[in-house]
């Protein structure tokens, strides 16, 4: 099984603590799988992606576009050997974004949201949500597409009730 922790990394310790965290967990369940994660630069935190045997995926984004897919063109082999996770082979997207979903940050980052759970799902990967927390949502283009992203998740974990009071309001739970 190949795993994408989504919205996890080394840029700060909140992120950091739900890497180790999922990491543990997921590979006291699953021993035989691979777990990747996003890398939005060639340059950065390879020596500790590397030390906890994380694979790379390619999340290139220029001119609105996610250019990280080339990596699907990569012969396996080439790309195995580099340590580079294929966006085609994931099997379950786990999404653990920290405060990311809400109209504070911005459209865009709605929007790649959509477009990432899109294409997980166009590639026949499961998504699953496990932010801390969602909303508020008052900008009608934000909730647009935070509500199509999360019509197409497989299942949503909610933390708190102000979060599951926001995404109700957007889709049904």
């Amino acid at each position: 099984m190949q795993i994408e922790l989504r919205q996890v990394g080394f840029k700060n310790k909140g992120a950091e603590l739900m890497l180790l965290s999922a990491c543990s967990k997921i590979r006291n369940e699953y021993e035989d799988c691979k777990i990747g994660i996003g890398v939005t630069s060639i340059a950065g935190d390879y020596i500790q992606r590397a030390g906890l045997q994380l694979y790379q995926i390619p999340k290139l984004w220029r001119f609105n576009n996610q250019l990280g897919i080339a990596a699907n063109y990569i012969p396996k082999k080439i790309a195995t050997n580099f340590g580079i996770m294929q966006p085609k082979a994931i099997d379950v997207v786990l999404d653990c974004a920290g405060f990311a979903y809400t109209d504070q940050w911005g459209l865009s980052i709605a929007k790649e949201l959509h477009d990432s759970v899109k294409r997980c799902k166009d590639n026949g990967s499961k998504f699953i949500f496990l932010p801390q927390a969602f909303g508020p949502f008052k900008n009608k283009k934000i909730r647009k597409e935070i509500s199509k992203a999360l019509l197409l998740a497989d299942h949503i974990f909610v933390r708190d009730s102000k979060s599951l009071l926001y995404i109700s309001e957007l889709a049904p739970i």
